[in-house]
């Protein structure tokens, strides 16, 4: 037994040491998609006034182990729809939201229409809401993940902004920048990134209390780069759109605790 056991054990360090890296191409991707129009019961569908909704994540299948399929899965159900959605099948979950948007949609038209007495109040009630999650890149073994949302209930106009993700596409862990920068590399990152948007005319619409909160905000990984996403009313005014600084990778690699992650910039797998 004991002389099977050690040449089994250099088989599967063989194998270990032969893995390549996962790549975007080797990773199968299926969408979950689902969608619903609802309309005010005081009104009729003629009339032209409803809620509509739609949602597509796209998932990983295959290409990674089954650890890290699971765990990235989990993440962008809960981040996309809610923490009351976690532990659910990617497709259950949608449907229970969808399902909760239009009995809330409902709810807020029959307040209305009850507390008015006048059902043209409920012409005001077009809403929409949108979110699409889909794969963007793999680099440096962090698979980065886009969620963008729209939505619409009433008002001067709608707000949108995307959600970026980043995980270990080794084990699928979630990497938040938060916890990815040593405490010295994040008052280096605040200051880098602060001076990059200050030059350019942005003015920190939303620090609150919080002055470093808007710091932690998404990121993505690129090739030679991370670039740095801010939506309307973080760092500036709602018709400054989306607001993106690319940080050169030599810059931040010595900011990362390497603990959570290990930059090899001569390697880009």
């Amino acid at each position: 037994m004991k002389h099977f056991l050690f040449p089994a054990t250099l088989l599967i360090l063989a194998i270990s040491c032969n893995r390549k890296p996962a790549c975007l191409e080797s990773i199968t991707l299926a969408n979950v998609t689902d969608s619903l129009e609802v309309v005010p019961e005081a009104l009729q569908a003629e009339d032209g006034v409803c809620a509509t909704a739609y949602i597509s994540l796209e998932i990983p299948r295959g290409g990674l182990r089954r650890k890290a399929i699971r765990n990235i899965r989990e993440s962008i159900v809960t981040e996309a729809l809610g923490e009351e959605y976690a532990g659910m099948k990617c497709a259950e979950a949608t449907a229970a939201y969808l399902s909760a948007y239009a009995d809330n949609y409902l709810r807020d038209a029959r307040e209305i229409s009850e507390n008015s007495g006048n059902d043209n109040l409920l012409h005001t009630m077009n809403y929409y809401r949108s979110i699409c999650g889909e794969v963007i890149s793999l680099n440096r073994g962090i698979l980065a993940y886009r969620i963008s949302t729209e939505d619409y209930a009433g008002g001067a106009h709608g707000t949108y902004g995307d959600t970026w993700l980043n995980f270990k596409a080794s084990d699928g862990t979630l990497l938040l920048p938060e916890e990815l920068f040593t405490e010295s590399g994040r008052e280096t990152l605040d200051y880098l990134l602060k001076n990059e948007l200050q030059a350019a005319g942005h003015t920190f619409w939303n620090y609150g209390s919080d002055s470093s909160a808007w710091l932690d905000g998404n990121f993505c990984m690129e090739t030679d780069s991370i670039k740095f996403f801010y939506n309307p009313y973080e760092v500036d005014c709602y018709a400054a759109g989306i607001i993106t600084v690319a940080m050169p990778l030599e810059t931040i690699a010595p900011l990362v605790d390497e603990k959570k992650l290990k930059l090899n910039l001569e390697n880009s797998d």
